[in-house]
């Protein structure tokens, strides 16, 4: 395959963070071509303006040309739309591979396209000075660049990379962190546009009047939209409450966790149709994530823009494997 994604992952103490194919890219199913793209209904809003900006993708016609030489009938346009995701699915599932329809690494290794991991940066947290990782990673020229920042790690990072143009380059995933509303509010104007990121809890996604009547009533008391550390909060604060209020003793803790084991609550951030839920094998929560770009959008100031043209990720295809989870527990002891 003469094609080669690069990819390079900048990550912070702590963050450990793994290249995991290149399905993350909710841009390239914007583009426009015979190749029409699926749009969502979250995503018809802001399709119009995106189409005229997105190109094509080099890995993504790499993918194409690998499912023609396997006698798939479509065009190599560069541009992940609906014939190419069909052809995907029906590739996936003939060779034994989870269907996701998405270019994920078990699918790129079975097609034969090869991917590159070109680089990896550990800066130190709080670093002041991002110039030389900033041109080390233009050096290393990667298709993609994964981040791990966190807080104000995260908005000094990509106030310092703009000017060196570095979102031009490469795309820019980060999406544990990079979407909290407290960057996007931070960033202000110099968020750049295009930048691939999510966050546990939007205040735009999804619109339900749940999530409306939250984000107003928070906003109302406390004079700002809320974070996702405050939207997880209030979910964790509901789901004790619930716990108490079946145990009836506030001190038995043991109980408690029996009590949660499983339990469900409504989250602002469930779309409609799921609800958030506690899995019993890990006590954690399980959720739906939605990845965005980030778009102008002033409605939630002092952000300037906003995450669009969500993808949703439904919560069971996150979810890790149990088997490693069993493994880490018993002979890792984690």
């Amino acid at each position: 395959m003469k094609a080669m994604v690069k990819a390079l992952l900048t990550l912070m103490v702590g963050c450990g963070l793994v290249l995991g194919g290149l399905q993350m890219a909710p841009a390239a199913e914007e583009a426009t071509s015979t190749d029409k793209p699926a749009v969502t209904k979250a995503q018809k809003a802001t399709t119009k303006t995106t189409k005229k900006t997105v190109k094509a993708d080099p890995k993504v016609k790499a993918v194409q040309e690998a499912l023609k030489a396997q006698g798939y009938k479509i065009k190599a346009t560069g541009k992940l739309g609906k014939s190419t995701t069909k052809a995907l699915k029906d590739y996936q599932k003939k060779n034994g591979l989870k269907v996701t329809g998405k270019l994920d690494q078990e699918t790129l290794d079975k097609l034969g396209v090869k991917y590159q991991v070109v680089g990896e940066y550990w800066p130190k947290l709080y670093e002041p000075d991002y110039t030389s990782y900033i041109t080390a990673i233009m050096r290393a020229a990667p298709d993609v660049l994964i981040a791990g920042f966190w807080g104000g790690d995260t908005v000094s990072f990509i106030k310092q990379a703009k000017p060196y143009k570095l979102f031009d380059k490469m795309k820019y995933f980060h999406v544990d962190a990079g979407g909290n509303y407290e960057a996007l509010a931070a960033l202000g104007a110099d968020m750049p546009a295009g930048l691939i990121l999510s966050a546990r809890h939007h205040n735009n996604w999804p619109g339900t009047p749940a999530k409306k009547a939250y984000v107003q009533k928070f906003y109302k008391a406390t004079g700002r939209y809320p974070s996702y550390a405050a939207e997880g909060a209030y979910v964790g604060i509901h789901m004790i409450a619930e716990a108490i209020r079946k145990v009836g003793n506030a001190n038995d803790t043991e109980a408690l966790i029996k009590a949660m084991d499983g339990m469900k609550v409504q989250s602002p951030e469930d779309p409609p149709g799921f609800t958030s839920y506690i899995d019993p094998k890990t006590h954690q929560i399980v959720q739906v994530q939605a990845i965005g770009t980030t778009v102008k959008n002033d409605k939630f100031p002092p952000a300037k823009y906003m995450l669009g043209n969500f993808k949703v990720y439904p919560a069971e295809k996150l979810w890790p494997n149990f088997e490693y989870i069993e493994y880490l527990t018993k002979v890792k002891g984690k």
